[in-house]
């Protein structure tokens, strides 16, 4: 398949242009140059585009890693320097096959040879010293109201999808005359191009010369060796490309191709040949679609150079293709106004999509159209049964209303309209972002101060924590409208006996499930308030966590994982508790003799005992496994809070309130907030290391103990038990590199912010 193939050959150019291009790139100056200030193409981006984005200061963040000691380490490790050559090995050799291939295009072979020849490589330095910089990208409104109208159709063709497979193969084809919609007949006849521009910023006229030569080289390849189609499309398309304003600032090369003027006959001829006639007449078939479907349509690409920038865009306008300055820009919109107050950063990114962009890409959007089989799939499943028509059509309508309504609610709580401005920029010892999501209508929640942070401990190596929004009775709803088609599938499978697809359930299955919704429905939920926190830390510690390891010197680490909840009512959550065990725990029963347990008997009552505000349960059994003592997972429950963890100690500090330390943009407590993160990276690298020094010498042994590899083993390029320990240590270093990355989102001008910081001490920029 060429597409495998291309795929493999575009890899290795890749890591071909990042290993040569950026060791060229470091050789040519000592020291990055910072920019600071706003991305200049800014001003090539219109109020209405559809998105944007540029990466700023691209050097500086190649050279913390080029330049970092342990990366430097890690790469000359022999280990890893034999598997860069046996890597390498194996892909030149798949690329190899795959170019001697009698399927594979002349001009892949050709653009091959090029780029790993001496003269190719010798532009590569070039390449990455212009990407090096500033990068952006931008397209215009055309884009986002295309993504739309794509959407709708696809929605629209797999709500009334056909099943059948023979049926469904011949739907799935864009091309087949005879099963487009008209809906997908409509989205082809008004597509147009639309406008996406991509450059990069230019040092200098020195650089932009060897750019020039270098495109001047590829524009002769391409008419010369690249083109090999008919004569009569290689004709067209190279009297389509003009080169315009030689020499100049503002050189482009422009290639127009229009569906009224390609050659349609010629390109049938040439996919013809040695092709069956059934073939052929399936091929005018489809190539007739795309003539009709390109008639009056124009494509156009362009590359050069405009106001210091190299460029490549396309589009369907020739006169619109290069990028300008525009009168109204897109940092005028009221999104972008905290960039413009931190225009004297020094950024390393920014990101922009418009308001139907971001809801065409969100995951509701895409989920949302494949929800819409739901009411497909059941119809199939309900008419495949011998149930009546007539029995099943209730259900038919309640499932078409349930996806109607869960598609309104999924976009409205979770992809509202609105634009997004992403940034993030350096400052000496780490980087800073935010990202702003800018309602358009009004926003309906006040944050408040997280009280959760002040129940995950003092020194917590993780946490997530959140604070619902309003409540606006969804939960419940969703909750009733599963119970009622939950009956309705029940009714239908007493109505029908074996004849219904829910007929094969066990009884006691049934009424164990049917149990354990009511019982989330009725007392888990409705006792858990509108705050929680995930929390992941290394306080607990044991010299022998089982006994069926051995006793390490000092004390071991474990990662111990909490989920901390806000109550409105403790007895109700206690009562879910109960339900819960009372449930599950018959499925014990099977299980007793291997626990020591009786035969038949579940496992006892959860044990009670007090903590300071309440109550520990603790799931019994567990002292049967013979883990350390410490390891008593259970429910801490106070009026207030709830607390499900591992270890009984870790409960108990969670349960009272404590006053842990943040980094910004945590280190205000009493901020209001909807939702805070931290990840303390030293913690870990620290457990790791700990299980290092216990690990080690015990894999040593069992390394000892197995004795050398026979004459008769293959060499094998993985790491030895040494050189595995000194990737373990690497590993941990690196994550000392980073301490620490925290995050809190809040409420501001109808926006729901997020602000980061991410610690990178070795990190120091200075501007020249």
């Amino acid at each position: 398949m060429l597409l495998p193939k291309c795929s493999r050959i575009a890899l290795f150019a890749v890591a071909l242009l990042v290993s040569v291009s950026g060791t060229a790139v470091h050789a040519q100056s000592t020291a990055p140059s910072i920019q600071v200030g706003l991305p200049p193409s800014l001003q090539f981006a219109s109020e209405d585009a559809s998105f944007y984005y540029a990466l700023l200061n691209n050097r500086l963040k190649w050279d913390a890693v080029a330049e970092n000691a342990t990366v430097q380490r890690l790469l000359a490790m022999p280990v890893v320097q034999r598997g860069i050559v046996h890597l390498r090995g194996e892909i030149l050799a798949d690329i190899r096959n795959d170019l001697d291939d009698a399927d594979t295009p002349a001009w892949v072979r050709s653009s091959y040879e090029f780029w790993s020849s001496e003269e190719g490589q010798a532009y590569l330095p070039t390449v990455a010293n212009v990407a090096s910089r500033e990068v952006f990208a931008f397209a215009d409104q055309s884009l986002a109201e295309q993504y739309a109208a794509f959407n709708q159709m696809m929605s629209e063709q797999l709500s009334n999808l056909n099943l059948e497979m023979d049926a469904l193969s011949e739907e799935l084809d864009s091309f087949d005359v005879s099963s487009a919609s008209p809906e997908h007949n409509a989205f082809f006849s008004e597509l147009q191009i639309p406008r996406i521009v991509a450059g990069a910023k230019i040092s200098g006229g020195d650089e932009q010369q060897r750019v020039r030569e270098l495109l001047n080289m590829l524009e002769a390849k391409f008419r010369n060796e690249l083109l090999q189609l008919s004569a009569a499309e290689n004709k067209y398309i190279l009297d389509s490309l003009d080169h315009q304003n030689v020499g100049q600032a503002d050189e482009r090369w422009v290639m127009e191709l229009t569906g009224d003027d390609y050659p349609w006959d010629a390109a049938i001829q040439r996919m013809s040949v040695d092709a069956e006639p059934e073939e052929i007449a399936k091929l005018e078939q489809r190539l007739a679609v795309i003539r009709e479907r390109f008639a009056g349509k124009s494509l156009v690409f362009s590359i050069g150079f405009a106001d210091s920038y190299l460029y490549a865009s396309m589009g369907h306008d020739p006169d619109a293709v290069a990028p300008a300055k525009v009168e109204r820009p897109l940092y005028r919109r009221d999104v972008f106004q905290p960039l413009l107050e931190n225009r004297g950063k020094a950024f390393s990114g920014v990101g922009y999509q418009n308001s139907t962009l971001k809801q065409q890409t969100s995951w509701v959007t895409q989920w949302s159209m494949y929800l819409q089989l739901i009411p497909t799939v059941a119809e199939k499943m309900l008419s495949d049964s011998e149930l009546e028509p007539l029995s099943y059509q209730p259900l038919l309508t309640n499932i078409n209303e349930d996806v109607e309504m869960l598609l309104a609610d999924l976009n409205r709580l979770y992809n509202p309209l609105g634009e997004e401005l992403t940034f993030a920029f350096f400052f000496k010892g780490g980087i800073a972002g935010y990202q702003y999501h800018r309602h358009t209508d009004p926003i309906r929640v006040e944050a408040q101060p997280l009280k959760s942070l002040q129940h995950i401990g003092e020194n917590p190596a993780l946490f997530s924590a959140a604070a619902d929004w309003d409540d606006d009775g969804t939960l419940d709803k969703w909750l009733n409208r599963i119970q009622e088609r939950a009956k309705q599938a029940m009714a239908l499978s007493a109505e029908s006996g074996d004849a219904s697809p829910t007929s094969q359930i066990d009884p006691a299955i049934a009424a164990g499930l049917t149990e354990l919704f009511l019982a989330t429905k009725d007392d888990l939920l409705p006792s858990v308030g509108k705050e929680a926190a995930f929390v992941l830390d290394f306080d607990q510690r044991s010299q022998q966590w089982h006994p069926i390891a051995p006793p390490s010197a000092d004390a071991l680490p474990i990662p111990a994982p909490a989920l901390v909840y806000k109550l409105t009512s403790a007895e109700r959550h206690r009562r879910a508790w109960r339900r819960y065990f009372d449930t599950i725990n018959p499925l014990f029963a099977a299980f007793g003799p291997l626990m020591g347990l009786p035969p038949g008997q579940g496992l006892p009552p959860a044990t009670e005992s007090a903590i300071p505000g309440g109550v520990y349960l603790q799931v019994p059994g567990v002292a049967l496994l013979g883990a350390d003592p410490q390891f008593s997972p259970g429910l801490a429950l106070t009026s207030d809070w709830a607390v499900y963890t591992l270890f009984q100690g870790q409960a108990t500090n969670f349960v009272r309130a404590n006053s842990p330390s943040f980094p910004p943009p945590l280190n205000d407590l009493n901020r209001p907030l909807i939702a805070a993160g931290h990840i303390d990276l030293l913690q870990f690298a620290d457990a790791a290391e700990d299980w290092m020094k216990y690990a080690m010498p015990l894999v040593r042994q069992i390394n000892r103990n197995q004795g050398a590899p026979g004459l008769d083993a293959e060499p094998s390029n993985a790491p030895n038990m040494e050189e595995t320990a000194e990737l373990v240590d690497i590993a941990i270093d690196l994550l000392r590199q980073i301490p620490s990355y925290t995050h809190a989102t809040y409420v501001q001008d109808n926006s729901v912010v997020t602000q980061y910081v991410i610690k990178v001490p070795t990190l120091q920029p200075a501007a020249k």
